[in-house]
């Protein structure tokens, strides 16, 4: 069949020829584009038996083809509870207990409902309060429907065991069991300030429980504007694990703070 090409055809031009064929001039001759620029030689081409793709990474959220390989990743995710946040009064709405600062103490103290703090050895003194938020700070963490911030104000001392811990202890320990774990919070510090977050499992007591498993830490410093830090974790079975007879165990969310700041 003859290909009526352009006449004058300038450099990288491209002509869309007979059978989905892509053609270029390279500036000396007309050369078929469609397999050396990666392009379909057919548009919309009705595949048969099993074609393959690149799988995309999990949750991934744009144009790629999406495989089968892709979407069962996916859903598995949606049945293991991605995105319920399993945090009680994560958003400081309750606070029955009282309205007015609460401190930390030498062991876990409850503070706005669900919520503990702790400090961890002498020298550590800690306070929070809750203050309402105003425009700028639903602004700068664009949601409209905060209402609460917890100011927190700390003076650590600097002893390789000190520390303010502000934390939660989620239902049971087998809630979590064998799932991917993201503690995501807002924070602002007007002054540099180090944070560790770590997540434990507990066994309960009574009787003979296993051991609780700590979760290597992971660390940020907080800082001006408004950030939204994000921690990932893996948690692991517990398979073969013992729980106590009390049944008080938990899976441990704590937010380690160090330094003096706000």
């Amino acid at each position: 069949m003859a290909i009526n090409f352009p006449d004058a055809p300038t450099t990288n031009q491209t002509f869309d020829g007979p059978n989905g064929i892509l053609w270029k001039w390279d500036g000396a001759k007309w050369i078929n584009a469609s397999t050396s620029s990666g392009h379909a030689p057919n548009d919309s081409p009705q595949l048969t038996g099993n074609p393959t793709a690149p799988t995309p990474v999990v949750t991934d959220n744009d144009t790629s083809i999406a495989t089968t390989a892709f979407v069962q990743s996916n859903v598995a995710i949606a049945n293991n509870n991605v995105g319920r946040n399993l945090l009680h009064n994560g958003l400081f709405n309750i606070n029955q207990r009282a309205q007015g600062t609460y401190t930390s103490g030498a062991g876990w103290s409850f503070c706005f409902d669900r919520w503990r703090i702790v400090y961890m050895s002498a020298g550590d003194a800690y306070s929070i309060v809750r203050t309402a938020a105003n425009d700028s700070d639903r602004a700068a963490v664009g949601d409209e429907s905060c209402n609460w911030i917890i100011t927190h104000n700390i003076a650590g001392a600097a002893g390789a065991a000190n520390g303010i811990v502000f934390g939660q202890a989620i239902e049971g320990v087998t809630r979590l069991t064998g799932k991917t774990v993201t503690v995501s919070f807002w924070a602002v510090c007007g002054t540099p300030l180090k944070i560790g977050v770590n997540v434990t499992q507990e066994f309960g007591s009574g009787g003979s429980p296993s051991a609780g498993v700590i979760l290597a830490g992971q660390s940020a410093t907080l800082g001006i504007p408004w950030k939204r830090y994000s921690f990932t974790f893996n948690m692991p079975s517990i398979a073969g694990k013992t729980l106590g007879t009390n049944n008080n165990d938990s899976t441990n969310l704590e937010i380690w703070l160090s330094g003096g700041a706000n």
